[in-house]
């Protein structure tokens, strides 16, 4: 469809042009005037030879003609577009600006050395309770430690294995019956039907049961011959006597047993039993006593490894244990404690750092946004004055090219004269303002950087305040414990 011309092509255009003007308002921007452009646009050479030639306007004609009111029209639109832009530009920029205040900012990090103040106070409020009762089973357990040194006359420190040392010990035991079990199954393997791998199992459950019995001896009644009591002395000598009895029977009850099944016996552990009781030392053969030699001497090391998994004094061991457990308990209380305070003070100085970075940032983001601020001013003026600029130039385009054509008819007044623009609400962009703002919240940013040295040194003078409070929670543990060594 070809567009219309004449009056309908003028018309034309004003449609056309008011849809685009519509679009940028949507996102007004500054666009540069062409006066060669909008002269072509409007034709407005063409429309002023058409004019002059008919002699119009008149020379009594007090407004202006269609062209010289499209040509204001257009620069009028214009200026809109420019304070629409300048309008939008400028909310953007404060509503950036309100949002880059350095104000909350610098007096958060004011209130920093004050936050964790509060935050160790209530620390050490919460977790003071758990700290007074693990000092309290640390000193109740000492005073019990204390009392039994006493009263068992002990001058010396308890020796019991602990760590790698008792995990050897445990490891010794089983490999002696890991070792019995594989010896004496050699021993068993002629007379079990199920030959060597039957005879291991059978010497398996012997030899646990010949170690654990001498381990469990030596652990818990042998430690009674070297108490101070002389009763609890006797009946320790007596559970010795008993031991070494029970080792001997146990081991020539296991000797029998293989000989009752090296001669192929129905019931060999009824026989084993009977020739026990009737004959305990009279054994068939070599390997039998073999097999008590290594009976005897497997029990005998678990004896004397069961009697030193402690200290030989009975219960001084695990009294000493669960008085140094105590207070490792308490130990590792007062650093788990020590390290949470530590954190505490590791993250308000990491904070104030924060808060010092914030507000130079922040500074910086505000004084180029101001700067935006200062140059939309500028660039506002700029196109209102290049817009008026350009209204004078088609205005002077139009009216020379009218008198060309006009002959010697007189011009109209109007051509003397330059049509008046409507006044704009020119928006305020308050720069000064702006660079008043920026000046206090710069001097807040410097008053803080004059006392961020003097925070810092309130955050450790506070954590070490918090601290000094630790101390007595063990202080009164250590004096019992001096108190206890030096008696």
């Amino acid at each position: 469809m070809s567009k219309p011309s004449g009056l309908l092509s003028r018309f034309w255009k004003w449609l056309t042009a008011n849809e685009v003007r519509a679009a940028e308002n949507k996102h007004p921007d500054l666009y540069a005037l062409s006066d060669s452009a909008l002269a072509e646009e409007l034709d407005l050479v063409a429309e002023a030879a058409r004019l002059g030639a008919a002699g119009l306007p008149g020379p009594d004609e007090t407004r202006l003609s269609a062209p010289e009111a499209q040509v204001v029209h257009r620069i009028e639109r214009a200026r809109l577009d420019y304070t629409d832009w300048a309008n939008l530009r400028l909310r953007i920029i404060n509503e950036d600006l309100s949002r880059l205040d350095v104000r909350p900012v610098v007096n958060r990090a004011l209130q920093v050395d004050a936050e964790f103040a509060r935050a160790a106070s209530a620390l050490l409020d919460v977790r003071e309770p758990d700290m007074r009762a693990l000092e309290q089973a640390a000193l109740r357990r000492e005073s019990e430690l204390a009392e039994f040194r006493q009263r068992n006359h002990l001058r010396r420190d308890a020796h019991y294995p602990t760590g790698g040392k008792l995990f050897f010990r445990c490891a010794l035991l089983a490999f002696l019956i890991l070792l019995e079990g594989v010896a004496n199954a050699f021993f068993f393997a002629q007379g079990v039907a199920t030959g060597l791998l039957g005879g291991f199992v059978t010497a398996l459950l012997l030899a646990s049961v010949n170690v654990l019995h001498a381990v469990l001896q030596g652990r818990f009644t042998i430690p009674f011959l070297f108490h101070a009591n002389l009763l609890l002395k006797l009946f320790g000598l007596a559970f010795l006597v008993a031991t070494l009895v029970l080792i001997g029977a146990i081991g020539l009850g296991i000797s029998h047993y293989r000989d009752a099944l090296s001669v192929d016996a129905e019931n060999a552990a009824l026989v084993a039993i009977n020739a026990l009781k009737a004959t305990p030392f009279v054994l068939h053969d070599l390997m039998s006593w073999a097999l008590f030699a290594v009976s005897l001497l497997s029990a005998l090391i678990a004896l004397f490894d069961g009697l030193f998994m402690s200290d030989t004094y009975p219960l001084y061991g695990s009294k000493t244990r669960r008085a140094r457990e105590a207070e490792e308990d308490l130990s590792e209380g007062l650093d788990e404690l020590r390290e949470e305070l530590n954190a505490l003070k590791e993250d308000s100085l990491k904070q104030l750092g924060d808060c010092m970075t914030q507000v130079q940032r922040l500074l910086t983001q505000q004084e180029s946004l101001i700067q935006s601020k200062e140059g939309a001013k500028a660039r506002l003026a700029t196109a209102l004055h290049d817009a008026e600029h350009c209204m004078d130039a088609l205005l002077a385009l139009f009216r020379q090219e009218n008198q060309l054509h006009r002959g010697r008819r007189a011009a109209p007044l109007t051509f003397a004269q330059r049509p008046p623009l409507t006044p704009l609400p020119v928006p305020d962009f308050a720069v000064d303002s702006a660079r008043h703002s920026l000046e206090l919240q710069r001097q807040a940013a410097d008053e803080l950087t004059t006392r961020v040295e003097t925070i810092r040194a309130s955050i450790q003078a506070a954590f070490n305040r918090e601290f000094d409070k630790l101390k007595p929670l063990g202080s009164q543990f250590q004096h019992a414990r001096t108190g206890r060594i030096a008696l």
